[in-house]
């Protein structure tokens, strides 16, 4: 059994946070992300199961009644996997809720990324507590937390590396995990941790600040990584670590007695090896008719699952009545027998997994990101293909963190958190607002005063010669172009005069969008752990409420 390593999450001091400002998460996604629609558009919300009230309650009672797990065998494996990795009291308390016919799941999940990826994965953990929390409050039915880590996934050059800020704050850094090219193709959960761990810590205290709270960090990154069987269960035990306290329960689907349970759902995958290609791009037309983007595009051939070859997570294609491999080909009945006999051979893919989740789970809720949310929009019909009933669908909360620092450049000069995520043109609004010559309106007015003598011109010179409308026109064109030509250098001149503004407000753009995305895209929740602490993760639980699509914007002080 792993180590109890909760009371390294214990701080002798919390840090106060504030929610500044919070915002529709349909604000930050392109205007044709279906996300847009979700809150105005009934037949959207209908198609994602978004229901309220007495609807909501019927659709969790059908989940309920058509759920066919033995729940008894699932809490047995899932205790003893929990106890394995040393996870809290509160973790093994929602577990061993799941034996009740009335406790539902609300599920959601990502890839097993270098010490967990971008802090966004944190966030989807905080929302899967707090979401478990009120529907358990507003409904009939008892919800536990589930997060589903992705360690199927062969996709190395999303999880292998992740960013921080330097120290001094004035460069985003991309920390890198060494995984040889010999475990290129292997799923995440098959490659082992190995010894890089330790050169790989010390490397990452050389490049954060040291804080009252550094010790305790790296106890745990440490502890966690001498207990890991693979580079995914690292980020399994983390997981553990920093949310079985909080009672999330925490799901490997590489477990071999797992993939039992869902054999007769990848019996019929097999059996049926182009139905969810032809229904998810089928979807996909529908939503683009409708002037929405596609998440997903499936080639024709393309089976919803993936096979173990040799060590290697390797697609399958149905052609010509054959299943084929990069390698090599294989009948209905080839398959079959190997999913008697091996079924942690066989993985889904994007379009099959969240079936298979909901097939294995009683999952009442799911949350998910932006880009979830638009697979999620083409899937409804291979739910129904599967007879598996779709969950709600909630957009995960998000969360940019606001140093102090970058609080008082925002108070400084009246900005939102958004206000600065176009950095130029923010501060060209602020070096009009100080001087007068500089502020728009004057040149409005400046151009407006050229034009004006030449418009009774324009009329009347056609009276004398028509040929001469060109030349005063080109003559208009000309004095606006040295007007504008005129007002550019003066506000580079200003922006040169205002460096110092120039360089804060690029300071807090910097900070709040690094890389030009949004902050929880990047940014690992490591770097603000060190600096405030464990206790952030507790006081975002407490102080959230999952809301409606929303992106909160966190003052740390």
């Amino acid at each position: 059994m792993g180590k109890d390593t909760t009371g390294v999450l214990k701080e002798e001091r919390a840090i106060p946070t504030e929610f500044l400002h919070c915002i529709d998460v349909a604000e930050l996604v392109p205007a044709n992300h279906i996300l847009r629609a979700l809150p105005a558009e009934r037949s959207l919300l209908a198609t994602f199961h978004a229901c309220l009230g007495e609807e909501l309650t019927g659709h969790l009672q059908r989940i309920r009644d058509a759920y066919g797990q033995d729940r008894e065998t699932l809490v047995t494996h899932l205790l003893a996997w929990h106890k394995r990795k040393g996870a809290a009291q509160p973790a093994l308390n929602n577990i061993t809720q799941l034996r009740q016919p009335d406790t539902l799941v609300v599920i959601g999940g990502q890839q097993a990324g270098l010490l967990t990826g971008p802090a966004y994965t944190i966030h989807k953990a905080i929302s899967l507590l707090k979401l478990a929390q009120e529907l358990s409050a507003q409904t009939p039915f008892t919800f536990v937390p589930m997060f589903w880590t992705a360690s199927e996934d062969h996709d190395l050059a999303e999880v292998d590396h992740t960013y921080i800020f330097s120290p001094d704050g004035n460069e985003v850094e991309r920390l890198s995990y060494p995984i040889a090219e010999a475990y290129r193709g292997r799923s995440i959960g098959h490659i082992p941790l190995g010894e890089d761990w330790k050169a790989f810590l010390r490397h990452l205290q050389t490049r954060l600040t040291p804080t009252g709270f550094t010790e305790n960090l790296f106890k745990l990154l440490q502890e966690a990584a001498e207990e890991a069987e693979s580079y995914a269960d690292w980020f399994n035990l983390l997981m553990v670590k920093l949310f079985s306290p909080h009672g999330l329960i925490v799901v490997d689907p590489l477990d071999r007695e797992l993939k039992q349970l869902v054999r007769p759902l990848l019996a019929q995958a097999i059996d049926e090896p182009l139905a969810v290609s032809y229904l998810v791009n089928r979807a996909g037309d529908r939503l683009e008719e409708q002037g929405w983007k596609r998440q997903i595009h499936k080639v024709e051939s393309s089976c919803p699952f993936f096979l173990q070859e040799e060590e290697r997570r390797v697609p399958v294609r149905f052609q010509q009545g054959e299943y084929r491999t990069p390698n090599r080909s294989y009948t209905r009945a080839d398959l079959q027998a190997i999913l008697q006999a091996a079924p942690e051979r066989f993985s889904p893919n994007a379009t099959l997994r969240p079936v298979m989740a909901d097939f294995l789970f009683p999952t009442g809720a799911f949350v998910g990101g932006p880009g979830e949310m638009g697979y999620l929009a083409q899937l409804p019909e291979v739910y129904h293909h599967f007879q598996v009933p779709m969950p709600v669908i909630f957009p995960r909360i998000g969360y940019t963190y606001i140093l102090p620092k970058v609080g008082k450049i925002l108070a400084k000069y009246h900005l939102s958190p958004l206000d600065v995520r176009e950095e130029h043109q923010v501060f060209t609004q602020i070096s009009r607002r100080r001087y007068q010559v500089a502020e728009e309106a004057y040149w409005e007015q400046l151009r407006a005063a050229v034009q004006q003598p030449f418009h009774h011109l324009r009329t009347a010179v056609p009276e004398i010669d028509p040929t001469l409308v060109g030349a005063v026109d080109s003559t208009v064109h000309y004095l606006l172009d040295r007007i504008n030509k005129l007002e550019q250098k003066l506000l580079r001149n200003v922006r040169q005069k205002e460096e110092i503004i120039h360089q804060q407000i690029r300071h807090a753009h910097f900070h709040l969008f690094p890389r030009n995305r949004l902050q929880e895209r990047s940014i690992n929740i490591f770097y603000y752990l060190n600096i405030f602490g464990f206790s952030l993760v507790s006081d975002l639980l407490a102080q959230c409420s999952i809301g409606h699509t929303r992106h909160c914007f966190v003052r740390l002080l």
